[in-house]
């Protein structure tokens, strides 16, 4: 994998926070690079199930860290 396409630059990409010519480079590289692609599917995966997951925020413990005395 090229130093270039780290998982934070592939995080740019799928967020839309490249330009064209990065798109195109990134594009370009991932049909002769596979461990570029897997890398880019996992985190497609990643994203999807983190969108799945709910949180919620519980009043006592939110209470309980304020009032945490350090």
């Amino acid at each position: 994998m090229s130093d270039i396409f780290t998982p934070d630059f592939l995080l740019k990409f799928i967020y839309n926070e490249t330009n064209t010519l990065e798109n195109e480079m990134i594009v370009n590289e991932m049909k002769i690079d596979t461990d570029l692609e897997q890398l880019y599917h996992e985190l497609l995966e990643s994203i999807a199930i983190l969108d799945t997951l709910k949180f919620s925020n519980i009043a006592c413990t939110s209470n309980n860290i304020l009032e945490l005395k350090v």
